[in-house]
């Protein structure tokens, strides 16, 4: 209360026991909430942390009952309890630049940035044993800070929503979880944007949800993404504006799905002789390379189809079960010394005649170019389809085969009798169907 003042050891002359009361009150301890609001000042005023490291339990920061207040300083802060900017943007003016911790060991803590950004030389650290923190807001309402976000301990709750960062980092051997809820995002955005685990830090992370880290701003850190080996993490998201940037992933771990669309020829590369075990790759005009040229990396998937869109490929080793696409007719391109990825896209040829116009072929896949397979029609779409399944056990009505010779012996015509002809039409759309009734 009184306007301007400095929070420090020693001054107890704005503060207060109750909102808009007088003076004299004792500085606060991490026993003690703090209030800033509207009857602490009637105009703009500024609080300065100076001298000492000061700590609360909550800490609610709102608006003077007009303009806005400023919070300046340089001193670290320690937050027992909860976190609410309530003012927002629009009522509160952040210059404050060192360490806000939290050190809550029980009970759920709520974090409202409600938009204000922390600068760049400032670092949020959740440091409490056990702490757990639920963070409100998303985006450009949520949690933002151009500094880094530091995970020591404890559970950080995103609960479904987008916080924003110049990096984030976790550190120390504290058991840590990163709860994502339902699809929360970690945003990176800053010029030296990255994710990086200690490497001391044995396995004692995890997250839950289903979430995705986000890089948005071409960095300059030398490895955005560095883990030690046995993690597992969300979708990792690539979506770097910048044409042709080197973006190298690193650790042995495991990545629900790999996300780069923008189309600008991103270099994701890889840390040679590591192996990552994915879900998934959605890749469109990103290259999928070694960070070191002629030293393999691994891409471990255990089922599915994987397929990627104008994308060079090297250095690559593609295991696990699933099945690697990187067909060239999709803009893809092989660049050498690649282990499991299939490049040539197979080629199914229906039909050919020869000169004679006699033909020659009639669903058969170039695979051979022999084996004959059945066309068939649906009993109820009245579909088309290729069977290639045992001749004996194949649903619908025949409607082409050939015989060991190669000679059409059946061709729109029922299977009910085999002799009588049946009609091919085109629907609406120019789906080629036949007339089985």
């Amino acid at each position: 209360m009184g306007g301007s003042g400095t929070w420090n050891g020693t001054n107890t002359t704005n503060w207060s026991t109750s909102s808009g009361g007088v003076g004299g009150a004792s500085v606060p301890t991490s026993s003690d909430n703090v209030f800033f609001d509207a009857n602490s000042h009637t105009t703009n005023y500024t609080v300065t942390v100076a001298t000492t490291n000061p700590s609360c339990l909550d800490f609610s920061m709102d608006a003077p009952a007009s303009g806005k207040i400023t919070f300046a300083g340089s001193r670290d802060i320690s937050v027992y309890g909860s976190f609410y900017l309530l003012g927002g943007t629009a009522g509160i003016t952040w210059t404050w630049n060192q360490a806000l911790i939290f050190l809550s060991t029980s009970g759920t803590q709520i974090v409202q940035g409600n938009g204000v950004t922390f600068s760049s030389n400032s670092t949020i650290r959740f440091s409490g044993i056990d702490g757990y923190w639920k963070v409100v807001g998303s985006g450009s309402n949520g949690l933002v800070t151009a500094g880094s976000i530091l995970l020591r301990a404890g559970t950080l709750d995103i609960d479904g929503n987008t916080i924003t960062a110049n990096s984030f980092q976790m550190q120390l051997d504290n058991s840590k979880t990163i709860a994502f809820g339902a699809g929360g995002v970690i945003d990176l955005n800053g010029s030296v944007t990255s994710f990086s685990v200690a490497s001391t830090i044995p396995a004692n992370f995890n997250y839950t949800g289903t979430g995705t880290i986000k890089f948005s701003s071409a960095n300059t850190a030398a490895i955005p993404f560095s883990s030690n080996n046995g993690f597992s993490y969300p979708n990792l998201e690539i979506s770097i504006p910048t044409t042709g940037h080197n973006f190298v992933i690193q650790g042995n771990v495991s990545i629900e799905k790999i996300i780069s669309t923008l189309g600008n020829d991103q270099n994701l590369k890889f840390a040679s002789s590591n192996t990552f075990i994915i879900g998934d790759l959605e890749i469109d005009g990103a290259n999928l390379i070694s960070n070191n040229p002629g030293g393999t990396f691994t891409l471990s998937c255990p089922s599915g189809l994987i397929s990627v869109s104008n994308s060079t490929i090297s250095d690559s080793i593609a295991t696990g079960g699933a099945t690697f696409l990187a067909y060239t007719t999709n803009g893809n391109t092989n660049g050498g010394n690649n282990t499991g990825w299939i490049f040539d896209a197979p080629v199914t040829q229906n039909a050919a005649r020869d000169e004679n116009r006699v033909t020659t072929m009639l669903a058969v896949l170039s695979d051979d170019g022999e084996t004959p397979y059945r066309v068939l029609g649906d009993e109820s779409s009245h579909a088309l389809m290729v069977n290639t399944s045992d001749f004996s056990v194949a649903p619908g009505r025949n409607i082409a085969q050939r015989d060991e010779n190669r000679v059409t012996t059946m061709l729109a015509v029922s299977s009910d009798d085999e002799t009588t002809p049946v009609e091919l039409y085109t629907d609406s759309d120019g789906n080629l169907l036949i007339e089985l009734n």
